[in-house]
């Protein structure tokens, strides 16, 4: 029940993402239908070997859209709720960020600071991601208008905070408890040979470079070539 409750929370969010992120209803609808999408790894799986397991961390030689939910939103719904909720706080976090920088709110920018903070409590290889994205948009945007985005830093500075106040938190637990410690290894997982993570994400791969082209041109576009 939780997962079905927060599948249509997620899916909801999506919705308001790509009318954040774009203007025609067409491409709204396109970019939405992408969260049930996924790779080609089942189209090309008769011809691979069969999926070995890594010897020495969690992971497949395999397409990771075959064993990998965070590979796709469409995968991480059919598995346990967590996984959704990790998905609808990233999304939300970050375009949060994002648009409280472009309009100047603060709310938003203090509610994407405690979604990162609770993201990261639970999901602690998300906060590299997160400071990453909203420093590489930084840059972007700094590069994009030729002057430091000071106004834009002090918004995202709340979600820093909170990513790294949860990272701070998962260190010392990690460090004071080997049980703990112990626990938090099944958390790193290698990826295959890169031909398997692409088949692993489809279309999507080779859609998004030339969608990213095609909105350089303002803060929201730049914020998916962060992303990516």
């Amino acid at each position: 029940l939780g997962r079905v409750a927060l599948g249509a929370v997620l899916l909801a969010i999506g919705w308001a993402m790509s009318r954040w992120w774009l203007t025609d209803l067409r491409e709204r609808l396109a970019a939405w239908l992408l969260m049930f999408s996924s790779g080609v790894g089942f189209l090309i799986s008769p011809w691979l070997a069969p999926a070995q397991l890594f010897n020495r961390a969690a992971g497949y030689r395999w397409p990771v859209d075959l064993w990998l939910p965070w590979s796709s939103p469409v995968l991480s719904l059919g598995q346990s709720p967590h996984l959704v909720a990790s998905w609808l706080l990233l999304v939300s976090v970050l375009v949060g960020a994002v648009a409280a920088a472009e309009r100047r709110r603060w709310r938003w920018a203090w509610l994407s600071g405690f979604g990162a903070a609770v993201l990261v409590n639970f999901h602690p290889y998300h906060g590299p991601t997160v400071i990453a994205v909203a420093a590489v948009w930084l840059l972007l945007e700094w590069a994009a208008s030729r002057r430091a985005p000071r106004a834009q830093l002090a918004f995202l500075l709340p979600l820093a905070a909170g990513s790294l106040l949860s990272l701070s938190y998962h260190v010392w637990l990690i460090a004071a408890s080997p049980v703990l410690a112990a626990r938090s290894v099944q958390n790193f997982t290698r990826l295959p040979a890169w031909p398997l993570v692409i088949a692993g994400l489809g279309a999507v791969t080779l859609l998004a470079l030339p969608g990213i082209r095609r909105r350089w041109g303002d803060s929201r576009g730049r914020l998916s070539l962060a992303w990516v």
